[in-house]
């Protein structure tokens, strides 16, 4: 009867609207797949590039990865924490190529998009990956004269860093030590005394009292001492342990290679 080739045709396009609506969602699938492995060949790409130093390659390759990634966020709102970290990539690269205005404007997008990810209540962008965009932009200010805006991100990012569930504290000691060497250039010697020995606290426990980036902070500190006037007795051992700590470290050089001479960390 009629009714009953009716009652089978509406089955028969119910069930064919399934297959189709299946098949879209097996291709969405597919497609948001490929374009996250392409995203990890990319990230991949670009550091064995850097590791080559081949940084203009490697800053069109991550370009590249950054599109990449603003497509996924498109069908997939839940990838934002990859844009992010795409997009600390790719600043941290047009930094090293001396490109300081794109680079703060991507550091700047990726702390926004971070911050607005948090507002909205989404998916959480790692705690780590925002002190990293915090320490990076407050790198280039610094390395480009604009300290005063240096500092609060200096800060923060060392607040994120020792704070983390995994904190990264050496992270945080080069940036001490960094901003350390700010506020001695500001007149603000009580505040530089305590960076630096924060830095050199951890420095010594991670590394040990013979590594290159204790005598940094140590030539520092001394530096510091000697510009305020501190009583001699102070500055005296400070100056003994650098000595020190720069002939352990030559004693080491047998089985390693001299860095360059730095004041400033990273």
């Amino acid at each position: 009867p009629k009714a009953a080739i009716s009652v089978t045709i509406i089955l028969l396009l119910r069930g064919a609207k399934y297959i189709v609506s299946s098949a879209v969602s097996s291709l969405d699938q597919s497609m948001s797949a490929g374009q996250t492995n392409l995203l990890q060949v990319l990230q991949k790409r670009v550091e064995t590039l850097h590791t080559e130093g081949k940084l203009e390659d490697a800053l069109r390759v991550a370009q590249t990865a950054v599109d990449t990634a603003r497509r996924n966020v498109q069908s997939d709102p839940g990838t934002m924490p990859q844009l992010v970290s795409t997009l600390l990539m790719c600043a941290d690269l047009r930094r090293m190529c001396n490109d300081y205005d794109g680079a703060e404007k991507v550091y700047l997008e990726g702390l926004n998009l971070a911050s607005e990810v948090s507002v909205a209540g989404h998916v959480d962008v790692p705690n780590l990956e925002i002190a990293r965009l915090q320490s990076g932009l407050a790198s280039l200010y610094d390395f480009t004269s604009r300290e005063d805006r240096a500092i609060p991100l200096y800060r923060e990012a060392i607040e994120r860093f020792e704070g983390d569930q995994n904190p990264e504290y050496g992270e945080a000691a080069y940036l001490c030590n960094n901003l350390a060497m700010i506020y001695k250039a500001q007149g603000h010697y009580e505040a530089s005394e305590g960076y630096y020995l924060k830095a050199l606290q951890v420095f010594e426990a991670e590394r040990g009292s013979a590594h290159s980036s204790v005598a940094t902070v140590l030539n520092n500190l001394g530096g510091l001492y000697t510009f305020m006037n501190k009583p001699s007795q102070k500055a005296a051992r400070t100056w003994v342990s650098l000595s020190a700590t720069w002939q352990r470290f030559i004693t080491s050089l047998t089985t390693s290679t001299m860095p360059k001479s730095t004041t400033k960390l990273r």
